[in-house]
């Protein structure tokens, strides 16, 4: 299973971004601070910056990538 986690910079959202990496869960991670961000792609997470605005982003969000279809 694969989950985008909003709010990940910070408090619950990063703290979510954790349990799920100790559960074994990867996902996307989004959210304002990219610098947090970079610890979270250390933690194993895919750090996507949001910009829902940008077409380019939202289909990031909304699409599957090739390795999460089984």
């Amino acid at each position: 299973m694969k989950v985008l986690v909003t709010g990940a910079t910070s408090g619950l959202g990063r703290n979510a971004v954790e349990f799920l990496r100790n559960k074994g869960i990867s996902g996307r991670a989004t959210g304002r601070n990219e610098a947090m961000g970079k610890l979270l792609e250390k933690m194993g997470a895919e750090f996507v910056p949001p910009d829902l605005t940008d077409l380019v982003t939202s289909l990031i969000y909304s699409s599957p990538r090739p390795r999460d279809r089984r």
